[in-house]
């Protein structure tokens, strides 16, 4: 992913709405994909971690500094990682 959030959120997200005629209560029903390398996904799942262990939204930019520049970073050394194979 050539431009990630700031917070350093790499992962592409499809939206889909489901149409039914026949079954109206599943009809407009949505569904989210997200699309990520198993690095990406870790790197997330440890945002969402320590966000919660810091009581803070550190995936929304929320919270102490030096945690959101730790991630921001850690998202770039991932990404060079993956690229240089």
């Amino acid at each position: 992913m050539e431009y990630p959030k700031a917070t350093g959120y790499r992962g592409i997200h499809l939206v889909y709405k489901y149409k039914n005629n026949r079954v109206p209560e599943y009809d407009g029903l949505q569904l989210e994909l997200q699309i990520r390398t198993k690095l990406q996904h870790t790197w997330a799942t440890a945002v969402e971690t320590m966000g919660t262990f810091l009581n803070h939204a550190l995936k929304s930019s929320e919270g102490p500094e030096e945690w959101l520049n730790f991630f921001s970073v850690t998202s770039s050394a991932f990404s060079y990682i993956e690229n240089a194979h």
